[in-house]
């Protein structure tokens, strides 16, 4: 449940400050003090032609993680 909570969070502050992060859709699967496992879906946005997903995508998705992690450690 904490992880949806954080999910949403996420979602509603990337809205306004970083739309390609929201754009993506992203989903933290586990959220613990010391890491953050977030999904990035494999869907038309972030796919190219041969059917891999953008380096952008997986760079999105690793620093998305790491801002998550310092939400957490702030807003605590």
């Amino acid at each position: 449940m904490a992880d949806l909570y954080e999910t949403l969070r996420m979602r509603i502050f990337t809205t306004f400050k970083v739309p390609l992060v929201a754009w993506l859709r992203p989903v933290i699967e586990v959220l613990d003090d010391d890491k953050c496992v977030m999904r990035v879906p494999l869907t038309r946005r972030s796919k190219n032609h041969v059917k891999s997903m953008y380096v952008g995508a997986l760079c999105t998705g690793a620093e998305a993680t790491v801002g998550v992690l310092v939400f957490q450690r702030i807003f605590r």
